[in-house]
């Protein structure tokens, strides 16, 4: 009989959910709640847990001020041996492995202060390692993905904004060099024809944009900034050590 434990209780030792080549950062850093995986005990255990099933990933899922994070893993294979401390891995287990991510999957009403989240229109998407952004609804088919051994993904979900009479759209990603890029944003502002994020970090700043914005700017400076018809804005951004790091991005439209 196969035995649930709990991976808030593993977050000590993320090693023990983690295949080599993997990050345990992201797992460590966004669990809130718990989340549950199922373990097989006695000899050759290994060929009947999911992480060793064949088909199986791991999903996990975290909210933000202003989004939410579900992180694909493809665990399959390798893991933590406590006996011998350290990694093995079973080769014969490594394969790539398919599933689909969808907004409903994060549970935004865990916190009131994010479950108005929950009844966005519309999402923008962003997957952190193949740098892509697209568009996608609560009524929209859940998108399907296929991890590679020892590899992930994350998918960020922002709820789209209208910010002017002319009904543009805007979303704000955040810092797209780190893995929970909406953690870096502090704040979002709409004021007519401009919108205004605060954003702690630097390097390259990503937003949805349906339209191309008249001016960028970042602490009142103007600053050059690249977009795509795909709605893609981006601009980059320093860290300027007397403002704690803390930047204004601001866009005119």
């Amino acid at each position: 009989m196969g035995r649930w434990r709990d991976i808030d209780k593993l977050l000590a030792r993320p090693r023990n959910i983690i295949s080599p080549g993997i990050s345990n950062k992201f797992v460590q850093c966004t669990l809130q709640t718990s989340f549950f995986f199922q373990e097989e005990e006695g000899l050759g255990s290994e060929a009947r847990s999911p992480l060793f099933d064949g088909e199986s990933v791991l999903k996990i899922w975290n909210l933000n001020k202003f989004g939410g994070v579900v992180g694909v893993f493809n665990c399959q294979g390798a893991g933590w041996d406590p006996k011998v401390r350290k990694f093995r891995g079973y080769p014969q287990f490594y394969k790539p492995v398919s599933d689909s991510v969808h907004p409903n999957n994060i549970e935004w009403d865990q916190k009131k202060e994010t479950s108005h989240m929950g009844e966005a229109e519309e999402y923008a998407v962003h997957l952190n390692q193949a740098n892509k952004l697209f568009l996608t609804t609560p009524k929209s088919s859940p998108t399907q993905i296929t991890i590679q051994p020892s590899s992930f993904e994350i998918f960020s979900f922002i709820p789209i904004k209208n910010i002017s009479h002319r009904n543009l759209k805007f979303a704000p990603v955040g810092l797209v060099n780190m893995f929970n890029s909406g953690g870096t944003i502090v704040e979002v502002e709409h004021d007519g024809d401009s919108a205004r994020v605060r954003v702690k970090g630097k390097r390259s700043f990503l937003a949805y944009s349906s339209g191309r914005p008249l001016r960028g700017m970042v602490d009142g400076d103007d600053v050059g900034f690249d977009w795509s018809d795909d709605g893609s804005l981006e601009m980059e951004v320093d860290w300027e050590e007397d403002k704690g790091g803390m930047s204004e991005v601001c866009f005119v439209y």
